[in-house]
């Protein structure tokens, strides 16, 4: 079950372009500090490396899931009352975070805006929730601790880190689990690709913007991610596209080269 937290003021998710805002009203952030106004929360560049995790050239066994562990609460915002806390407040009231800590703030809305909605400042969004976008549209969304493993469910990550209290971040969606193999994601602006869930450690495949780099080019950082049904994988210092082959002899076989390759943290072979 998904723990609603709370929330604090809408500014901006920092972007990350590896592994892995000023004040205006409801307006997209920067990447800066955020003061005690109103900064419409900010956009988040995505889960993980923007070129999608690199593959490790290499045999042996598939290295195991990491279980996520039981849900943690590592940080505890500083000031008048707990963000993480839906009811710190009187009725009608939210716990919001301020450049002078957190402090119980008037709802500009009855009913406060839910999990979901599209939303144009923080106080519109009800307690626990955070007005944020991470796709071009600002909706309220789940709070949680900086840290904490479990707390956003199965299928979203604690990520996005937060200009003005670093122990508050979001609740993201994680990439659907799609197979490599038939590449099902069912969009052709999707593929399906090496994703690691970046708050239990998890590999796994999962639907991400399609690349456009072709089999044998250099990939990873800022040259990008592969088109779908190849690979970026790391070998002798160099990283490059490589077509997925299916285990056994299945389908798809490669079209030049053997299926002897293997991205062992993702147990998916690949043609060499």
């Amino acid at each position: 079950m998904r723990l609603l937290l709370p929330c604090v003021f809408a500014l901006a998710l920092v972007a990350c372009d590896s592994e892995t805002p000023p004040p205006g009203d409801a307006g997209p952030g920067m990447d800066a500090g955020v003061s005690d106004t109103d900064a419409g929360a900010g956009t988040d560049a995505g889960l993980g490396d923007d070129a999608g995790p690199i593959g490790d050239d290499a045999g042996g066994p598939t290295d195991a899931a990491v279980d996520s562990g039981p849900v943690s609460m590592p940080c505890t915002a500083t000031g008048a009352c707990d963000p993480f806390d839906p009811s710190a407040c009187p009725s009608g009231e939210k716990c919001r975070v301020t450049a002078s800590g957190t402090e119980c703030q008037a709802l500009t809305m009855t009913p406060p805006l839910v999990e979901g909605d599209v939303c144009a400042q923080e106080l519109e969004c009800g307690p626990t929730l955070w007005c944020v976008s991470f796709d071009g549209e600002f909706r309220c969304t789940p709070m949680c601790a900086n840290g904490s493993i479990g707390e956003c469910g199965a299928d979203a990550a604690c990520t996005g880190t937060v200009g003005i209290e670093s122990c508050v971040r979001a609740c993201r969606d994680l990439p659907a689990r799609c197979n490599i193999y038939t590449q099902d994601c069912g969009d052709a602006s999707m593929m399906c690709a090496f994703t690691t869930n970046p708050e239990s450690g998890e590999n796994y495949t999962g639907c991400r913007p399609a690349g456009t780099l072709n089999l044998g080019e250099a990939c990873g950082g800022s040259l990008g991610r592969c088109v779908g049904g190849l690979v970026c994988i790391r070998q002798d210092g160099e990283t490059t596209c490589r077509q997925v082959c299916g285990p056994d002899g299945s389908e798809p076989t490669c079209a030049s080269g053997a299926c002897t390759g293997l991205a062992r943290s993702w147990g998916v072979p690949y043609c060499r």
